[in-house]
């Protein structure tokens, strides 16, 4: 239901899509943040260490690309996933430090290494992450395309 819905899926909407009766999930889970956060930590954790993995990918930029690529699989397959990370609010947990300090560790590896625009920020890589989720809806068979449009607007070929 996150899947499909984003945040806007409730703990109502988990429990009848499970075939389960309501109070058998609030018996479970004290409200839908308790089980978000069950549910991302370990999906958030696991892109963290594939991004992490390619910070010994021998060509920087690569491993940057190959980090850009998953994190925008993840977040158009899971819509829910997409709010936690790139539209927070109140009452919604924020992403673990530790993918803002991987992305960021990528983004300064390619930088010193030539590979990146040195203008780029860590800030700019979540917004071009929005601009690839506004692309998979408006046109999620070709969603990798522009992808590749912007990663190649920001690769500096030496």
């Amino acid at each position: 239901m996150f899947a499909e819905q984003g945040m806007g899926a409730t703990l109502d909407d988990v429990a009848h899509h499970a075939g389960l009766g309501v109070g058998t999930a609030y018996r479970h889970f004290a409200n839908k943040h308790v089980l978000i956060d069950g549910l991302f930590d370990d999906r958030i954790e696991t892109f963290v260490e594939f991004a992490g993995a390619t910070l010994e990918d021998s060509d920087p930029w690569e491993g940057f690309a190959a980090a850009m690529t998953r994190l925008a699989e993840d977040l158009v397959e899971i819509r829910a996933l997409h709010d936690l990370v790139l539209d927070p609010n109140e009452g919604v947990p924020a992403p673990p430090d530790a993918l803002g300090q991987t992305m960021t560790a990528l983004l300064e590896r390619g930088q010193q290494a030539g590979a990146i625009r040195k203008d780029l920020t860590a800030t700019d890589l979540m917004t071009i992450q929005s601009m690839v989720d506004a692309a998979a809806e408006r046109d999620p068979e070709n969603w990798h395309r522009f992808l590749e449009i912007l990663l190649d607007g920001i690769h500096c070929r030496g």
